[in-house]
C-alpha cells in the first residue's frame, strides 16, 4: 500500500513485554511507501500512559503479560471516551479455540493474529486499519474546514443582509430624489423647447432677408468691385453658419422628441444607398468611394430615421474631414455578436488625437476652424444624444493622418419589439 498523504502522522503502539517481539514486528511492518511512526510499550502501565496522551491509528498488544495482561489492558482503554474508538489487535501465542478468541472480541479487539505470524496476512490487516485511519481523519479535517467556511460564510451572509437593508434603504431614497429632479426637469425641458422655437423662427427670417440681399447685391455689381465680392462672400459664410447652427439646434429637439417605440425592421443595405445617394454630390465633388461588407437580406430592429441619421453623419463627415494627399475611402460593415449589432465606419481621413477625440461629442465643438470644414459643431453632439435614447453608445478610434474608425453597438432587446 502507498500513503500519499504525508500531513496525518500514523502512530502504532507495539505492546508486548518482550523487546525482541517489538523489534521483530516492528522489521515486519516497515515497507516502502508507508510512513509509520513505532510507539512501544513493555507493560500494560507503559501501554495505557502513552494511548493517554497519544493519537493511535492502530493497538498491537500481546495478550499474556506479567502483571496487567492485554484483555485487562483493552478493558481500560474501551472505558475511557478519548481511547475507546483505537482499534486494537491482540498478537498472541494462545490456542486457536474459538473461547479465547470469543473472550479477547468481548474485551474489545477487532482482530486477532497468532504466532507465528504470517507477513503477507500481517502486513494486509495492519494496512487495512491504516487506510481507515487515514480516511476518518481526512474527513474529520475537511468536516472542521466545512465548519469553518459555513460560519465565515454565515457572518458573511449577516453583513450582506444588514449592508443590503442600508442600500435599499438609500436607493429608496435616491428614487424619490430622482422623481423630483425628473419633474423639475421636464418642466425647464419645456421652456427650453419654447426658447429653442421661438428662436429659430426669429432668426429664420432675417437671416433669409440677409441671404437675399447679398444676392441682390451680387446680381447688380460689375466687375470694377471686386473688393466688395470678397466682404459679401464673407457675409455669405457668416449667414450660412447662421442657418446651419439654427438648423442644428432644431434638430436636437426633433431627436429628443422621436418616439424611441417606433421600432421597425431596418434594411441596412437599402438605408446606405439611400444616404449615398442624398449625397451623391458630397460623393462626386471628392471622389470618395464607399465600401460596404453587408448582407442585402439582413434586417434588424431600430427606429430607421435614427439609422439614417447616423449613417449620413458619419459618411458626411468621413467625406469632410478628407486628408489632403488622398482621395477619401470610407469602409462599412454590419457585424452580429453576443450581445450586440455592431455598425462601423472606417475612413482614411486626417484622423484626430486624444486630445480631439475628448472634445467630439461636446455641444458647438469643432475640431476643425478652416473654412473648407463646414459644420456646427451639433451633428456628432446630437447623434450620441439620439443613441442614448435608444440605449446605443457610439465609439471611436482614430490615429492623426490616418483615419478614424466609428462603431456603433446597438442592443439587440430590440429585436423582440417590432411593432
Amino acid at each position: 500500500m502507498s500513503l500519499d498523504n504525508n500531513e496525518i502522522p500514523v502512530n502504532i503502539l507495539i505492546v508486548d513485554d518482550r523487546d525482541e517481539n517489538i523489534y521483530s514486528l516492528e522489521n515486519l511492518l516497515i515497507q516502502e511507501g508507508v510512513s509509520i511512526n513505532f510507539l512501544r510499550a513493555t507493560s500494560g502501565n507503559e501501554a495505557l500512559k502513552i494511548a493517554y496522551k497519544t493519537d493511535l491509528a492502530l493497538i498491537m498488544m500481546d495478550v499474556q503479560m506479567p502483571g496487567m495482561d492485554g484483555y485487562e489492558v483493552a478493558t481500560i482503554l474501551k472505558q475511557k471516551k478519548t481511547t475507546q474508538s483505537i482499534p486494537i489487535i491482540f498478537v498472541t501465542a494462545l490456542t486457536h479455540e474459538s473461547k479465547y478468541v470469543a473472550e479477547g472480541y468481548s474485551k474489545g479487539a477487532v482482530d486477532y493474529l497468532f504466532k507465528p505470524l504470517d507477513p503477507f496476512i500481517t502486513k494486509s490487516k495492519v494496512n487495512s486499519f491504516i487506510s481507515i485511519y487515514l480516511q476518518q481523519k481526512m474527513l474529520e479535517r475537511d468536516y472542521k474546514n466545512l465548519e469553518e467556511i459555513v460560519q465565515l460564510r454565515t457572518v458573511d451572509l449577516r453583513q450582506s443582509n444588514e449592508e443590503l437593508k442600508v442600500e435599499i434603504n438609500k436607493r429608496m431614497l435616491a428614487e424619490e430624489q430622482l422623481k423630483k429632479y425628473n419633474e423639475k426637469l421636464l418642466a425647464v425641458n419645456k421652456d427650453l423647447d419654447q426658447f429653442v422655437y421661438i428662436a429659430s423662427h426669429d432668426l429664420k427670417l432675417p437671416v433669409a432677408n440677409l441671404e437675399g440681399l447679398v444676392t441682390a447685391l451680387r446680381e447688380e455689381m460689375d466687375i470694377d468691385g471686386l473688393s466688395c465680392f470678397n466682404i459679401i462672400d464673407m457675409i455669405d459664410l457668416s449667414t450660412g453658419q447662421m442657418r446651419d447652427t439654427i438648423d442644428g439646434l432644431i434638430s436636437i429637439i426633433r431627436s429628443q422628441q422621436l418616439d424611441n417605440g417606433s421600432i421597425e425592421p431596418v434594411n441596412c443595405c437599402e438605408v446606405l444607398e439611400e444616404v449615398k445617394i442624398s449625397i451623391s454630390e458630397l460623393i462626386k465633388a471628392h471622389n470618395a468611394t464607399i465600401s460596404s461588407d453587408i448582407d442585402n437580406t439582413m434586417d434588424f430592429n431600430f427606429n430607421r430615421t435614427c439609422f439614417k441619421s447616423i449613417l449620413f453623419n458619419l459618411i458626411s463627415n468621413s467625406i469632410k474631414y478628407k486628408h489632403p494627399d488622398r482621395l477619401p475611402s470610407i469602409k462599412i460593415n454590419f457585424l452580429i455578436t453576443e450581445n450586440y449589432k455592431i455598425l462601423t465606419v472606417r475612413d482614411n481621413g486626417v484622423g484626430m488625437t486624444e486630445e480631439e477625440q475628448s472634445k467630439l461629442f461636446k455641444v458647438f465643438s469643432r475640431l476643425h476652424n478652416d473654412e473648407e470644414a463646414e459644420g456646427t459643431g451639433l451633428g456628432l453632439y446630437n447623434l450620441k444624444k439620439m443613441l442614448e435614447r435608444y440605449d446605443a453608445c457610439i465609439e471611436v478610434k482614430s490615429e492623426k493622418g490616418k483615419g478614424s474608425e466609428f462603431k456603433i453597438l446597438f442592443p439587440l432587446e430590440y429585436e423582440n419589439l417590432v411593432k
